[in-house]
């Protein structure tokens, strides 16, 4: 699981690169999408971000697909809808926390997920178009997965449940929303989907609507 601040892998370029694709699959005729990168990395230009900086954003128009395609190794990003990704007890965070996509991608070792560690305030749903992302020790391939709502994702494939930072234990966990909600974690490492030296293809998060 990763955090707001990212992590470090090595860099790595590589020729047959993977895509990432955002998209608005919701009824709302546009939404924020926050987009987080490391302290030294610049969004200029991902899906068409006009600033310089790790963090950007960018409006999802209803029913588009908004695609980002380098050579160049991506790690440890984090996408959101709506809100920037934070703490609960971040001032400008909703209720029931900010749940993101996250990973690394173009590097010789690839991770995807969605994480519900900060809370959820969005559906999104995760797609690979390749059958080599593997999820966890499972031995099992990932196709598509969506987070439910806050509090509601555990033993759901590729998404970090409530508070669970080591996907089935609690190590250091953020803030809390809600103290009254019970954290409880997987009983499998299904966390995260991953891949060794095999990029390319196609990863699709959508937005599929707001919790309440």
């Amino acid at each position: 699981m990763f955090s707001c601040s990212g992590f470090e892998l090595r860099d790595t370029i590589i020729q047959n690169n993977t895509s990432l694709n955002i998209k608005n699959s919701s009824t709302l005729d546009s939404v924020e999408v926050f987009v987080t990168l490391q302290s030294t990395e610049d969004v200029y230009k991902m899906w068409g971000i006009k600033n310089h900086g790790s963090q950007g954003s960018f409006f999802a128009l209803k029913d588009s697909t908004y695609s980002y395609s380098s050579n160049k190794a991506i790690k440890g990003f984090l996408i959101s809808f709506g809100y920037e990704c934070g703490a609960c007890d971040a001032p400008t965070t909703p209720k029931h926390g900010v749940n993101v996509f996250e990973g690394t991608v173009n590097t010789d070792f690839e991770a995807i997920d969605i994480s519900a560690v900060d809370g959820v305030n969005s559906i999104m749903r995760l797609s690979v178009d390749q059958d080599n992302w593997m999820v966890g020790t499972t031995g099992k391939s990932l196709k598509s997965t969506q987070n439910h709502t806050f509090g509601e994702n555990c033993n759901i494939t590729c998404v970090f449940p409530y508070q669970c930072t080591d996907c089935v234990k609690v190590i250091s966990p953020p803030p809390a929303c809600n103290p009254t909600i019970p954290v409880v974690c997987n009983k499998e490492r299904i966390c995260q989907a991953n891949r060794h030296s095999q990029p390319g293809g196609n990863v699709l998060i959508e937005f599929i609507n707001f919790t309440k």
